[in-house]
């Protein structure tokens, strides 16, 4: 095992106290680098807006998130309620959503033919298989009893 010396341990203690002594001013140089940047980038910024004359966009961001007509809608805003649809208006078209994709339409076929497939499977059980699920009565506690 090596043993650490005294000018190794001068050494260690030297650079840290170096360190803690600089610190203060390199965090000043940066912070003085950072500003100037800064500067730069507000005047590039203020040259940028003069130029154009302080003229603001023709078109809104409202207009355009609305279309051609103009009338943004709100997040959440719906046109018509699900009892203001007409009989051959779809709610998905009434209410603003967009149309089902392929994919979301496969989804919802599968979905509804597992349902139905589940469906029928309850329905083959008999009226006696029925009670016999449903029945709690004391015959059963008899029967574990037995």
């Amino acid at each position: 095992m090596k043993r650490v010396g005294f000018n190794r341990w001068t050494k260690v203690t030297l650079s840290v106290i170096g360190y803690i002594i600089i610190r203060p001013y390199i965090e000043a140089w940066f912070k003085k680098m950072s500003e100037r940047d800064r500067k730069k980038m507000q005047e590039k910024e203020k040259a940028k807006r003069e130029a154009q004359g302080g003229k603001k966009a023709k078109v809104s961001a409202n207009t355009l998130r609305g279309g051609a007509s103009g009338g943004g809608k709100v997040l959440g805003e719906v046109e018509n309620t699900d009892d203001e649809i007409e009989d051959g208006e779809d709610f998905a078209t009434a209410s603003g959503v967009p149309e089902w994709t392929k994919n979301a339409r496969k989804r919802q076929k599968k979905y509804m033919k597992s349902l139905k497939e589940a469906e029928a499977n309850a329905n083959k059980l008999s009226q006696d298989q029925i009670m016999e699920l449903l029945d709690w009565s004391d015959s059963e506690n008899e029967k574990k009893d037995a």
